[in-house]
């Protein structure tokens, strides 16, 4: 497959924005393009991006208890827990930044196979004998399973990026609801799996199926070319743009955000009301439901209207609404109620999913227009570091609640975040009255390829040689 050097232009005239969303008789709309093969993508990737989840969510419910058996502290098995996180934060800026040279269609692959078959062998530590084995294995396989879940995110978002550029927000905020829904039902999956048929069989089903999904995808991606694009940038150039920083920034924070209360609502709840653990289920059922529902309503958002950075605002005022009543405050004059700390839930699964969606378009196109190709190598770049940061706010988030929390307190902890979030607000803020001097809007439009002029395997790109 033959490509010409990538060609893009950030002034449009209206007639040429029109002719691009609502088509001409030579060329369809970017609305009616997508094809057979695309939506298959966009159900793989999907499906592949809710087993990450899963596989984060899923040990959950038994986990602690079987480790705890076999002589396991609670602070190794948090340990154990975020270690996956972490491992997915440290090895993302690796894959982002050699997407183009491994090839994106075999870190997906890779990716992917890797992360089933650890997840089998994660099953079979049910026979490993107490002591330091038990411990060291699991946490091997989980740093391993990481680094398997880094590929294939990055490369998924890369994807997702030059199979739909001008619905990027659409399709994120569709991988994000998939996102959600695996946060959600991963513990239901994995303690159903575990009391019906034992500890190893929820990783062996888990496992299976990311390994079926990786057959699938050797026959659904197309083939790589060999040739590699030489890497010209540099992450530090990269991520010192002002609105990458910014953009990564709010990500960072939102998925800290919720990472906070992971460890220190449940406490909360059972001192206060005395909720028995499927009440306190269904109340963090409320934070990822949202998540899920109003992810690809912000996707929709910024591809139809833009206003990447005002959904950014937006999203860290619910985030802020959320931690100021969740407590609540001590600044406000009542005590915490039940149906208070359920619409705070709500409000921080709308606020955070905004968090997440809306920055990833508004960044992609804007580093293209400050010089960035439009290709798979700056594609790469922004899905590492996009996974990494929000990989490491999943991790410093709940790290950081325990110990804020138990010297402050929880009403307290929570006010500071509130605090961190409308500073995040008004961070964006300042940006945005900067940016909107200089353009008349926050989307950045630039000229499309047509496919002869631009054809993309995922793997690597070769140029014309006319």
């Amino acid at each position: 497959m033959v490509v010409s050097a990538p060609r893009y232009s950030t002034s449009l005239s209206v007639e040429e924005v029109e002719e691009l969303f609502y088509g001409t008789d030579e060329q369809p709309s970017i609305i009616s393009s997508v094809n057979r093969r695309q939506l298959l993508v966009v159900i793989l990737l999907s499906t592949v991006n809710f087993c990450s989840s899963v596989l984060y969510s899923l040990i959950a419910p038994f986990y602690p208890q079987e480790a705890a058996k076999k002589g396991v502290s609670s602070g190794m098995i948090g340990l154990i827990f975020g270690i996956l996180e972490l491992s997915i934060a440290l090895s993302s800026p690796f894959f982002g930044r050699f997407l183009t040279r491994i090839g994106t269609r075999f870190t997906f692959l890779a990716g992917v196979f890797t992360v089933g078959v650890s997840c089998m062998l994660f099953g079979f530590l049910d026979w490993v004998p107490v002591g330091i084995d038990f411990v060291s294995l699991s946490m091997a396989i989980r740093i391993v399973e990481g680094i398997g879940a880094a590929a294939y995110i990055t490369a998924s978002f890369a994807i997702i990026a030059n199979e739909f550029p001008n619905k990027v927000s659409t399709m994120f905020g569709t991988l994000e609801t998939f996102n959600g829904l695996g946060l959600m039902l991963g513990p239901l999956i994995g303690g159903a799996l575990y009391f019906a048929l034992g500890f190893g069989f929820p990783f062996y089903v888990l496992g299976g199926f990311l390994l079926i999904a990786s057959l699938v995808a050797v026959f659904l991606l197309p083939k790589q070319i060999e040739d590699d694009l030489p890497i010209t940038m540099s992450y530090w150039t990269f991520i010192t743009a002002p609105t990458v920083f910014i953009c990564l920034l709010c990500i960072a924070m939102g998925s800290m955000s919720m990472g906070f209360l992971q460890p220190t609502l449940q406490p909360h709840l059972e001192k206060n009301f005395q909720l028995n653990t499927f009440v306190i289920g269904l109340v963090f059922f409320c934070t990822s439901a949202f998540y899920a529902l109003s992810a690809p309503f912000w996707g929709w958002l910024g591809d139809k209207y833009g206003h990447s950075l005002e959904l950014m605002i937006i999203g860290c005022l619910f985030t802020s609404f959320a931690f100021l009543f969740v407590g609540p405050s001590p600044i406000l004059p009542f005590e915490t109620k039940l149906w208070l700390v359920i619409v705070a839930q709500i409000a921080l699964g709308i606020g955070t999913s905004a968090q997440m969606v809306a920055p990833f378009k508004f960044c992609l196109h804007n580093v293209i227009e400050q010089g960035f190709p439009n290709n798979f190598e700056t594609y790469g770049l922004l899905s590492g570091m996009y996974s990494t940061c929000f990989s490491f706010g999943a991790f410093i988030g709940p790290t950081v609640a325990g110990s804020l929390v138990a010297v402050v307190g929880f009403p307290m902890g929570t006010s500071l975040f509130c605090i961190i979030n409308l500073l995040m607000a008004f961070v964006v803020f300042l940006y945005m009255c900067s940016y909107k001097r200089t353009r008349h809007a926050d989307t950045v439009k630039y000229q499309p390829l047509s496919s002869e002029e631009y054809s993309v395997s995922y793997g690597a790109i070769k140029k014309n040689s006319f």
